[in-house]
């Protein structure tokens, strides 16, 4: 997964490039879409350190054809009691759907950089995440990137319907999204190194080491990162047509865009 903030740009990216319907569709839903584009990665947050049912079930929605989470989209936009909730949930699920077009256009070039470079896949996002920042003219270090996501009754609505999940554990999982997203951006570099050291005791130090970004740059990754930063350049455009084909499905006018067959590990 592309880190917080790259999902978070992407997603706002396609938005001034999308249908004028679905832009008053997003704008109306405004906080509904915003967590929508972080996908299932939020499930991953709940309870992060040990593994349990929620957390497994985001890391097997990301092997999972797209197309079967969109199906349930469609079918929950059909079963919506009122237009309110019909809007929540389409501009979740085109929240979604950006965070399917660049995931699956980036996973697999990252998976393969891992295992050339010896680079972790955590350390190579977290890299993204840095540059495109300094594109965006904020500093790295201190910005908060998950102010955006709020626990209101539409989000935790929308989310726990379409990952069929306790409301209440989607909401602690959104809530641990955003605090340690700040541990890992925000915190000091002293705070940074205690928590590594405590990660060697948890078995995560592997997986959660290189979600931390560092003051210095991650060494070897800036040829990766200049081949990530125009795949998702190039992403915009592709993302705002898949866009106008989803809707065209969920309204039952149109087949399954094509690109859900893929998954969100870009196989």
């Amino acid at each position: 997964m592309p880190a917080a903030f790259a999902h978070d740009l992407y997603g706002r990216k396609v938005y001034m490039e999308a249908d004028p319907v679905i832009k008053r569709i997003i704008k109306k839903e405004r906080y509904c879409f915003l967590l929508g584009v972080h996908g299932p990665d939020i499930l991953f947050f709940y309870k992060a350190l040990g593994k349990n049912k929620v957390n497994q079930k985001g890391v097997r929605m990301h092997g999972e054809p797209a197309a079967k989470l969109m199906e349930r989209g469609r079918m929950l936009v059909r079963e919506a009691e009122t237009k309110d909730e019909r809007d929540e949930m389409i501009a979740y699920l085109m929240g979604v759907a950006c965070h399917f077009c660049l995931d699956n256009r980036v996973h697999a070039y990252v998976n393969a950089e891992e295992k050339r470079a010896g680079i972790t896949h955590a350390e190579i996002e977290t890299e993204l995440e840095r540059r495109l920042l300094e594109r965006e003219h904020m500093r790295p270090l201190h910005s908060n990137l998950t102010c955006h996501l709020k626990i209101t009754a539409q989000t935790v609505r929308a989310s726990s319907r379409l990952f069929d999940e306790d409301p209440i554990k989607v909401a602690k999982a959104i809530m641990s999204f955003r605090t340690m997203n700040r541990l890992f951006i925000n915190s000091s570099e002293r705070t940074k190194r205690f928590c590594c050291f405590l990660l060697r005791f948890t078995g995560s130090y592997g997986v959660i080491h290189g979600m931390f970004m560092r003051k210095q740059p991650t060494p070897g990754c800036e040829a990766i990162t200049d081949h990530l930063e125009r795949e998702f350049n190039e992403a915009v455009p592709k993302g705002a047509e898949l866009l106008s084909d989803l809707l065209t499905y969920l309204r039952g006018k149109g087949p399954m865009p094509e690109a859900f067959q893929g998954n969100f590990n870009g196989e």
